[in-house]
């Protein structure tokens, strides 16, 4: 078996403990020679058939070793950052607003404002996507996540949630291209979404980048290994893996209950936030450690729980849910939570413009000071933490993340 072209991103990337588990490598790989096999701790990019030696093209959509920021901005983005955005590194913004959805049965699904559902909702019903992939779980084995393709709105409820665990997501991009679909809504991490930039950097791959209409990621902190979900569920439950029917990390109520429904018909719940999530940073994968991006700097829309916003924090939106009194009718109609979120690109101004006139979305726009004390202090809490791991790894002279901005 020809390994050559296989080589460096082994020796790069994955060996290095740099490999962010997006599945891009195996996603775009045109033999098929790449697979992402299950650990307990995570999903490895494997060689498992015959590799072209004058094949590059894992090793260029990578986003392990670098991501050039500044041509993402350029290209998709209008812009570069400009000085301020970027002293505070938080890339391009927009438009910095809070809100959550006005469809209940969303916001029953969703683990705070449901505003990543309300957008894709919309723009499908819209006709601006005709699909999109998604964070879901393998029907086989429901406790594992998995890359899905929705393309109606109830399938698209029934993946709301969040999935706390690196799965191979752009896998789902090879079977949203199978499917015909051309105008792809993608959610993915901050790491899958800058695999995704450079994909769509690269002339190489100019029809699938054609096809990619939005990315929409998430604000991350990190994910923990599937093993941190297991160890939960034996561990802590006392449950057989083989029972479970379904899980949710965070089911209502808000801030959000980590349920689990056993084959036969027992639904089980726990806390999540405020309980079982104290446990999980034990489970914090290698890559997680060396991450400086916490806002999804590539996404054209990323979206968050409001923690780093004092006024609008979780705890907040928990007071008034439990009878406080407040004079402001936004706050007052969040029933189930509220969802911070940026905007970076034409397109996603376009997807939130559509999704407030058509009714689906209650949106704050916030102020341009708020925008820099929230954002920078929610990526100030990661980029703090991480560099000093960052800076061990260059002064050991081993390989580390480069995010380009210049």
């Amino acid at each position: 078996m020809n390994r050559n072209s296989f080589n460096q991103l082994e020796d790069e990337c994955i060996n290095s403990g740099l490999c962010v588990e997006c599945g891009a490598c195996a996603a775009i790989c045109p033999k098929h020679a790449i697979e992402m096999k299950r650990y307990s701790w995570g999903n490895n990019p494997e060689l498992c058939a015959e590799c072209d030696e004058n094949c590059d093209l894992c090793t260029r959509v990578c986003p392990a070793r670098v991501q050039p920021l500044r041509k993402v901005e350029e290209k998709f983005f209008g812009r570069a950052a400009n000085p301020e955005e970027r002293k505070v590194n938080i890339g391009v913004v927009r438009d910095f607003c809070t809100g959550y959805a006005t469809d209940t049965k969303i916001l029953e699904n969703a683990v705070s404002g449901g505003v990543t559902t309300a957008l894709l909702a919309n723009a499908l019903k819209q006709g601006i996507i005709d699909g999109a992939v998604v964070a879901s779980f393998d029907p086989e084995k429901p406790w594992i996540g998995k890359a899905k393709v929705v393309t109606t709105v109830p399938e698209l409820i029934s993946c709301a949630g969040s999935c706390y665990q690196p799965h191979p997501q752009l896998l789902g991009l090879r079977e949203a291209l199978d499917m015909g679909l051309r105008k792809i809504a993608l959610t993915a991490t901050p790491c899958a979404a800058a695999a995704l930039r450079k994909l769509m950097l690269d002339e190489k791959f100019a029809d699938v980048a054609g096809r990619i209409k939005v990315i929409l990621s998430n604000f991350c902190a990190a994910h923990w290994s599937r093993f941190g979900t297991e160890w939960l569920l034996t561990e802590k439950m006392k449950l057989n893996l083989n029972d479970i029917k379904s899980l949710r990390y965070r089911a209502r109520p808000f801030p959000g209950m980590f349920k689990v429904e056993l084959k036969n018909g027992t639904v089980l719940s726990e806390k999540f936030v405020y309980g079982y999530l104290n446990h999980m940073g034990r489970f914090t994968p290698e890559e997680c450690r060396y991450c400086l991006d916490k806002i999804g700097f590539n996404a054209d829309i990323a979206v968050g729980d409001t923690w780093g916003y004092p006024e609008k924090a979780p705890s907040r939106i928990i007071a008034i849910q439990n009878g406080e009194h407040t004079d402001d009718p936004f706050l007052a109609g969040a029933k189930y939570g509220i969802s911070q979120f940026l905007v970076r690109s034409e397109i996603g101004e376009e997807l939130l413009r559509s999704a407030i006139e058509n009714g689906a979305l209650t949106v704050c726009k916030e102020t341009e000071e708020t925008k820099f004390k929230v954002l920078s202090s929610v990526q100030l809490d990661k980029s703090t933490t991480n560099s000093q791991v960052v800076a061990a790894r260059i002064v050991r002279g081993q390989p580390y993340r480069v995010y380009e901005q210049d």
